[in-house]
């Protein structure tokens, strides 16, 4: 869990902490300061299996009468806690019932596949489900939210790991491009 993560981190049993973030949703205190490298930028965007005819299943925002399926991630999620912040938005009024609830992006990932709902997925981690139409937006740029892939260092980065972060974000900026 993210929680047992940061715990590890700050306890400093990893010297390195991969994650997703997002500015306005902060992993640390105001007051803590850690050094981090973006690795890439990436969107959490609601999800959701294809109707019959190629649209979203569940489309968003959906109505009081009928409500739409929400696979929601678990209160201490990181991820659970950018989807609220994008919900409670002004202008963000969707009507949402809890059907399944996990800490886990795949989970989530497989329960909308499978046709059960709607979930926000970091858009690179469904870059296969997209491309093949297994699962399509539920919504427009509107529902989606910023994200962020850093690499976290409790004290500071040596000039070689450095090196390798930036290599590694070119590659995956290759890796986007194609």
């Amino acid at each position: 869990s993210m929680h047992n993560c940061m715990h590890a981190f700050a306890e400093g049993a990893c010297h390195y902490l991969l994650v997703f973030s997002k500015p306005s949703v902060p992993l640390f205190p105001a007051s803590a300061t850690h050094p981090y490298i973006l690795i890439e930028r990436d969107q959490l965007v609601p999800l959701c299996a294809p109707g019959p005819t190629g649209g979203p299943k569940f489309p968003l925002p959906g109505k009081q009468s009928t409500p739409r399926p929400y696979l929601s991630y678990g209160p201490n999620s990181y991820l659970g806690r950018v989807v609220e912040e994008l919900l409670q938005a002004e202008g963000h009024r969707a009507f949402l019932e809890t059907v399944y609830v996990d800490d886990v992006a795949e989970s989530l990932k497989a329960m909308a596949r499978a046709g059960h709902g709607i979930a926000w997925i970091p858009r690179g981690a469904a870059r296969s489900e997209l491309a093949s139409g297994a699962l399509v937006p539920a919504g427009d740029q509107r529902w989606a939210a910023p994200l962020e892939v850093r690499v976290y260092h409790r004290t500071r980065f040596s000039e070689e790991f450095r090196q390798i972060a930036e290599t590694l974000a070119r590659a995956l900026d290759r890796t986007q491009d194609a």
